[in-house]
């Protein structure tokens, strides 16, 4: 073959089986919508900084007792048993503030030495 027809069937080539032309995504409308909603709720969520006291860590037989122990002695605080591998923990409280959290910390001391704040 002449060096010539090679570059025509070379050229040729390239020319039927390259690939051009644009792309365009198109996604639905509700897709979007719940996109922008998501992205307005985790915002709302960075900025909310809620506090809770950690009272108990280890196993679940001490969990449940002192978590009872604990609903006994402060009825009106929601208390709550976690789980995180391999142990469990007693949270109690939800607060806006640090300062309240600190407050009832202060109370909480004299039954659960070992309580201390966390942010979550």
């Amino acid at each position: 073959m002449s060096n010539t027809l090679k570059i025509i069937l070379l050229l040729t080539a390239k020319l039927l089986f390259s690939q051009t032309g644009d792309i365009s995504i198109v996604t639905p409308k509700k897709l979007d919508t719940i996109i922008s909603q998501k992205i307005i709720i985790d915002r709302v969520n960075f900025n909310k900084k809620t506090y809770t006291i950690q009272i108990y860590y280890g196993n679940f037989d001490e969990a449940s007792s002192t978590l009872k122990e604990f609903e006994e002695r402060f009825p009106k605080i929601k208390a709550e048993i976690l789980f995180e591998t391999p142990n469990y923990k007693v949270r109690v409280g939800r607060f806006k503030s640090e300062s309240d959290a600190s407050k009832t910390l202060e109370k909480l001391n004299f039954f659960y030495k070992d309580a201390f704040i966390l942010k979550i």
